[in-house]
């Protein structure tokens, strides 16, 4: 008798798992249940058996088995968030597959639900199907939303075995809040008073976001393609740079919050014109030629008219004369 005998069962799986061993003692043994493997992974097995006198190994075809299909387990990466640019009304989403070892069948599709009126998930739309194109790793998908709402997105996966028999994935969940978006731009742009270097504006905030207030305004100095940004939400703003005296400036006024900063763009509100004054040396040269001018035609009129009396009492005193000598 060759003595004790211990088989080891090879375990050989395919990537991405790893292979094990299992070792089986008693010479009559022929039988072994192997446990933990992979749903729907197909695996190969060797065997030996060793003795005190030696190791003999299986040399024949190894034999390969596979597991039953299962459901599959979540998808992977999904992504809910806002596609890049000004676009609030808008948010996509993006998965992959479920990872090789949590597919645990053939995937041939997804199924995307999601509420369309902001409240909780439901089902009262039947779920958009998806088919697998194996050359797409990231699937897209775009979905309208509605600015300050609350949406819920479910995905998963759908696979089938040889029998074609369905199995419904691990359903995965976000919660998206869609963000306020840009805010309206301000309201009622006034030009408030001016001197001939500056311009004071005040306008009216337009409605606040709940989620998303304001937190500056820009001013943009049409005319001179300037920008200056307040400090706070503040709603008066002192253009004190680059204004030449008595001349005529267009501005306008933009507001801005989180979102806008996020794309840098802004909606400006309509338009306004506002003019500096003169400065003080004009003013003063106008306030001082306007009397200078009374005040020399009043002496020239005092001139003629004393001219006038003049000559009048010259003829008069000659006349006199005249006849006093005819006499």
């Amino acid at each position: 008798m060759p003595g004790p005998t211990t088989y080891t069962l090879y375990i050989i799986a395919a990537s991405p798992e790893t292979g094990r061993t299992e070792n089986v003692t008693g010479f009559s043994t022929t039988t072994f249940l192997v446990t933990r493997l992979e749903e729907y992974r197909t695996n190969t097995f060797n065997l030996s058996a060793s003795t005190i006198k030696g190791t003999a190994v299986y040399q024949h075809v190894l034999p390969s088995a596979s597991t039953n299909a299962a459901a599959p387990g979540p998808v992977m990466n999904l992504t809910v968030a806002r596609p890049d640019g000004p676009i609030f009304t808008t948010v996509r989403v993006t998965w992959e597959l479920p990872s090789i070892l949590q597919r645990n069948s053939e995937i041939v599709k997804f199924m995307l639900s999601h509420n369309a009126t902001g409240g909780n998930l439901n089902y009262q739309y039947p779920p958009e199907e998806i088919n697998v194109n194996i050359n797409i790793k990231t699937v897209t998908r775009n979905l309208e939303v509605i600015p300050e709402n609350t949406y819920y997105i479910e995905v998963y996966a759908i696979g089938t075995d040889s029998t074609l028999r369905q199995y419904i994935g691990q359903k995965s969940t976000k919660i998206y809040i869609a963000p306020a978006g840009a805010p309206d731009p301000p309201e009622v742009l006034t030009c408030k008073a001016s001197t001939d270097t500056t311009i004071t504006l005040t306008w009216a905030a337009p409605h606040q976001r709940n989620d998303d207030p304001i937190q500056y305004y820009v001013v943009n100095s049409v005319t001179t393609g300037v920008m200056f940004s307040t400090t706070s939400n503040m709603t008066e703003y002192t253009v004190d740079y680059g204004l030449q005296p008595a001349t005529a400036y267009v501005f306008s006024v933009a507001s801005v919050n989180e979102a806008v900063k996020s794309v840098n763009q802004r909606t400006y509100s309509s338009q306004i014109g506002c003019t500096t004054k003169a400065t003080t040396t004009e003013n003063e040269a106008s306030s001082l030629f306007i009397p200078g001018v009374v005040m020399m035609i009043a002496a020239v009129f005092t001139i003629l008219l004393g001219a006038g009396l003049w000559i009048a009492f010259r003829r008069k005193y000659i006349f006199l004369n005249v006849t006093a000598t005819k006499k």
